[in-house]
């Protein structure tokens, strides 16, 4: 009589030969990959549209409306660019008005196109992530740390709502600045002569970077960290290099003041955003704890345990995380930093978890390959799932209220009495108003308006979840 256990270990014997093809297939894939910077790109292109594909079926949330009329009708069009920069608020974020205005004229009142060009940007980060780990020490993580942080679901409102992009092309600019600083360092040291142009595209990327976002001085620490490693192999007391970062540090002190100058008008120091009074370093642990859970505590826990060479990278991957979250830890509304402001910190954790992810897979190819494809596949899958599943629902409820108001809107035939609307009176109106255009119905606030301008409609928001 045949037993089950002999049946079954022909199966058995073929998944693992199967398993153990794909353990030696993998670094043959990234070889491919690594030998082309467009197959680096198309794979990080394609990651980054695997995870947040559901960000295309969204619809504008409330914050949207406001910040595309305002790119739309002030401050997004080029030859508006002197009231932009008068503006002493909106100019720190004038990127993100002209980004909005060429959505705006590329796809008009369709979110697809809005959300198509953030996971782009998405992808185009992850490129600069890639290149500039690639410049660096941390070279043999520099495929698999983009390719987490294509996936990576820590970061996804920064991806996921249109509003957020400022933190997109903060890391843009902000990045590219450092990766053309790192390679201006580089050719200082091989040919031995200073790289004007590398150091002219360093500080014309961090210009950008400061009129992409109020925290762009965040850099200037950054660009010092990636300096630290080029001094310890100059002789002593050569002080040319720490001369030539005098700039990176005038200009991020000069927007650091040019944003306190407006403490007293900007709504970002009264709304909870910033305040001298927040409990700082209580929202920084706690920010902290939340970016490394889960995948960042189990890969410094691995590192620890199996690979204790590897303390460079695991300290320039936690400075990188402390130093990002520093700015952002001044809010007063919550003790945990918004996922978006998270963007630029979630790289270091991505190099943390690639790092540790890399060694795990060294020990496990040669005894349990089978366990090493599950890891893989279990990052992957809790990633890409948390954003289709959870993430998504959560910004389609958002949405929801401007949607039913515009839905009723397209069909009223008078003025529309709006009774009950979660979100401020401005949003509805700039819904409405950028949704409908010169067909938009007048909004009545109160019963007494609805009387004076005839409102035949009512509208009341209702959660139907």
């Amino acid at each position: 009589m045949v037993s089950l256990r002999s049946m079954c270990a022909p199966n058995t014997g073929r998944r693992q030969d199967s398993l153990n093809r794909m353990t030696k297939a993998l670094p043959r894939l990234f070889r491919n990959i690594l030998a082309s910077p467009t197959r680096v790109f198309v794979s990080l292109l394609l990651l980054s549209a695997a995870a947040y594909w559901p960000a295309l079926r969204q619809t504008f949330i409330q914050d949207d409306y406001p910040n595309i009329s305002l790119a739309t009708t002030w401050y997004g069009a080029p030859n508006e660019i002197g009231l932009l920069f008068n503006d002493a608020i909106c100019r720190s974020r004038a990127t993100s008005y002209w980004e909005l205005w060429t959505a705006w004229r590329l796809f008009g009142p369709h979110p697809a196109g809005f959300y198509a060009m953030g996971i782009l940007f998405h992808a185009i980060n992850c490129l600069i992530l890639f290149a500039l780990l690639r410049d660096t020490v941390f070279r043999p993580f520099a495929f698999l740390t983009a390719s987490i942080f294509a996936i990576a679901e820590g970061h996804q409102e920064a991806v996921m709502w249109i509003s957020a992009v400022n933190e997109l092309l903060l890391f843009l600019f902000g990045m590219s600045a450092i990766a053309c600083w790192i390679r201006c360092l580089k050719t200082d040291e091989l040919q031995q002569r200073f790289a004007w142009p590398w150091f002219s595209a360093a500080i014309a990327f961090y210009l950008l970077a400061c009129i992409s976002k109020e925290s762009a001085y965040v850099f200037v620490p950054l660009i010092v960290l990636a300096t630290v490693p080029y001094l310890k192999r100059r002789p002593p007391g050569e002080n040319a290099v720490w001369l030539k970062l005098i700039p990176f540090a005038i200009i991020g002190l000069t927007q650091m003041g040019l944003v306190l100058r407006t403490s007293r008008t900007s709504f970002r120091f009264s709304d909870g955003s910033f305040s001298l009074s927040a409990p700082v370093w209580a929202n920084w642990a706690m920010s902290f704890g939340a970016l490394l859970w889960f995948w960042g505590a189990a890969s410094l826990l691995v590192l620890i345990l199996l690979a204790r060479n590897r303390s460079t990278v695991v300290t320039a991957a936690l400075i990188w995380m402390g130093v990002c979250l520093i700015p952002y830890s001044f809010l007063t509304y919550s003790h945990r930093i918004p996922s978006r402001q998270t963007y630029l910190a979630s790289a270091g954790a991505c190099l943390l978890i690639a790092v540790g992810l890399r060694e795990c897979l060294r020990k496990l190819s040669r005894t349990k390959p089978a366990l090493g494809v599950s890891l893989v596949a279990l990052l992957v899958i809790s990633n890409i799932g948390f954003l289709w599943i959870k993430k998504h629902k959560q910004f389609l409820a958002r949405a929801a209220p401007t949607d039913q108001l515009v839905s009723l809107a397209k069909s009223a035939r008078s003025p529309l009495w709006v009774r009950c609307f979660p979100y401020p009176r401005g949003v509805a109106e700039d819904a409405v108003h950028l949704m409908l255009g010169p067909a938009a119905p007048r909004l009545a606030w109160s019963a007494e308006e609805a009387r004076t301008i005839h409102a035949g409609e009512e509208f009341c928001y209702a959660d139907v979840r």
